[in-house]
């Protein structure tokens, strides 16, 4: 607690707090205004629980009550950054390269998770009217084709030890017939819209 005490005040004396909320009122009413107290002691594996407890019933999260900038204890949701805060997190961001484990572990985390249909419109909005350079456009061509294939080979595999050779060869030859018919469709209606 001390420590925690002696973090806060050393970042106020400073002027380099990060609450700017309390760093404006320290220098404004001075050092003298200000008690640094415990409020509750109790269980370490409470001390969020608590925590959250005194920010809801004091309000400090409030600006014109209190000087929490995070709403949720032990958690930064809730924080609203400024655009230039924004516009410097992002510079610090740009060019920088994860980690192939890194990478694997996001994969892994967000695997089988569902979007939902709100998520899935404001990513459509957010990436419509942006261009596209054609590396960029045959890459994902190229992915799209290597991920349909791949599933179809899986689907192939699985119908073979479920069916049987011969039956697994004529279905997929029908799938087939059929996708393609679908796309000679689609490419039609597609020839046709531009001549309209």
């Amino acid at each position: 607690m001390h420590q925690r005490w002696y973090n806060h005040a050393r970042d106020l004396r400073r002027r380099k707090h990060h609450s700017i909320l309390l760093q404006r009122a320290w220098d404004k009413y001075g050092e003298t205004a200000f008690v640094f107290g415990v409020l509750e002691l109790c269980d370490p594996s409470d001390c969020v629980a608590r925590e959250q407890f005194h920010i809801d019933s004091l309000q400090s999260s409030n600006p014109n009550l209190g000087f929490n900038i995070c709403p949720k204890a032990g958690s930064s949701l809730g924080i609203k950054h400024t655009p230039e805060t924004c516009q410097k997190n992002r510079m610090a961001r740009l060019g920088r390269k994860l980690a192939p484990e890194h990478v694997a572990n996001m994969r892994l985390a967000l695997k089988g998770i569902k979007k939902t249909a709100e998520h899935n419109r404001k990513n459509s909005e957010g990436l419509r009217g942006k261009k596209k350079t054609v590396e960029h456009r045959a890459a994902l061509t190229e992915a799209f084709r290597a991920n349909g294939v791949r599933k179809r080979q899986a689907r192939f595999e699985a119908e073979i030890e479920r069916l049987g050779v011969a039956l697994a060869h004529e279905r997929y030859a029908r799938r087939e017939r059929k996708r393609i018919r679908d796309t000679e469709a689609r490419h039609r209606r597609e020839a046709a819209k531009q001549f309209k």
